[in-house]
């Protein structure tokens, strides 16, 4: 999957997720991606991955905050779903766990299948 379907995905679901207009997602590849790093090392996730994602309330947005963390959640899990690997960086971790059961720590690399 390339740079352009996973913004394609990306922008499909955040419509699923959002009001819109509401948010503005920016698909990145990862400059700092490790090749040689699989899915089983304890290398910090964010070197194991090919792309990233920022997602962030559009500037002109009154999206309230549990709204915005509720919607990412929805995206999250989706994302889970459909792709092999998917971890979430930001403010709000402990809520992501809470909600999808799992979210990379150094004890717990895996997601659970």
């Amino acid at each position: 999957m390339g740079t352009e379907k996973l913004q394609v995905l990306i922008d499909d679901n955040l419509q699923k997720c959002f009001e819109p207009g509401s948010v503005d997602a920016i698909v990145f590849q990862n400059d700092n991606y490790q090749v040689r790093s699989n899915i089983h090392s304890t290398t910090y996730p964010a070197d194991r991955s090919k792309y990233y994602v920022e997602i962030g309330p559009a500037s002109d947005s009154d999206l309230e905050k549990l709204t915005f963390e509720s919607a990412i959640v929805q995206l999250v899990s989706w994302l889970r779903q459909e792709c092999e690997y998917v971890v979430a960086s930001c403010e709000f971790e402990d809520y992501i766990v809470a909600q999808t059961g799992w979210n990379w720590t150094i004890e717990n690399p895996l997601p659970p299948r």
